[in-house]
């Protein structure tokens, strides 16, 4: 988090906000992404990024003279990079068209294997094709209005398109916080599976291109089970993709060390 202090009219004031992406909540999240995404066309908007991620009354931003606010300009300049996203879901909800449709939870740790797996193939697509159309169907498999007893209904897979026709109109910077929201929870999954995401492809090796794969040899070819690991949570899966992975990574040491000995 970042602190500072100014003089303003004779009176010391004091400010706090965060100065990283993953210290954010919600509003700043989303409103600091917008701002972003204007500055090509007018660049003069880079200034709201200051009151709003510091708390500051834009009446006493705009007393302060043209040097504090280019210091304290600069020192946001860095999230122009993207590095360092918020691990943790920002955007519980979006609002589409009249209705409200929910996400995960903050952790994640409601989605099931299956939606994890449509989501990397639509991101896939979406940066190989630039087709805003398949970055609307990745935001519609985490997104559902709730069912009638008020509750986010379970995922299947041929609702997804549906849903994503309805998401034509919603706003360009709240789809954007929500690709770039995915990156950084993604990150942070490689970092409790590093063997399911290890640099480098190989045959064993998870990729965002072979999920199903994975989940085939998993259930050991059998498609009832695939069906199982499919709708099982996805950190459960993971974890046994990573459990495997590192046992077979292991017997291929143990195997090399035996023939050069």
């Amino acid at each position: 988090m970042r602190k500072i202090q100014y003089s303003i009219g004779g009176e010391v004031r004091y400010f706090e906000g965060p100065s990283e992406w993953k210290e954010m909540n919600s509003q700043q999240y989303l409103a600091t992404i917008k701002i972003l995404l204007s500055v090509e066309s007018s660049s003069e908007n880079v200034w709201a990024i200051p009151p709003i991620l510091l708390n500051i009354p834009l009446k006493e931003y705009f007393q302060m003279n043209i040097t504090q606010r280019t210091t304290l300009l600069v020192s946001f300049q860095h999230l122009r990079e993207f590095k360092e996203l918020p691990v943790k879901w920002l955007i519980s909800k979006i609002k589409v068209g009249v209705r409200i449709w929910h996400g995960p939870n903050e952790k994640l740790s409601n989605l099931v294997f299956a939606e994890f797996m449509y989501a990397e193939t639509m991101l896939e697509r979406y940066y190989k094709k630039k087709d805003s159309w398949e970055l609307d169907r990745f935001i519609a498999i985490f997104y559902r209005p709730n069912n009638f007893l008020g509750s986010r209904p379970k995922f299947y897979n041929k609702q997804v398109d549906e849903r994503a026709k309805a998401l034509k109109n919603l706003p360009f910077h709240v789809k954007t916080a929500i690709l770039l929201n995915y990156q950084g929870w993604k990150y942070n999954l490689k970092r409790l599976f590093p063997y399911v995401f290890q640099e480098g492809s190989s045959e064993d090796t998870t990729q965002s291109s072979n999920w199903l794969e994975q989940a085939v040899r998993l259930a050991e070819h059998k498609q009832s089970e695939v069906d199982v690991i499919k709708n099982t949570n996805l950190y459960e899966i993971l974890a046994s993709f990573n459990l495997r992975l590192k046992d077979h990574e292991a017997y291929k040491k143990s195997l090399t060390k035996s023939q050069t000995t």
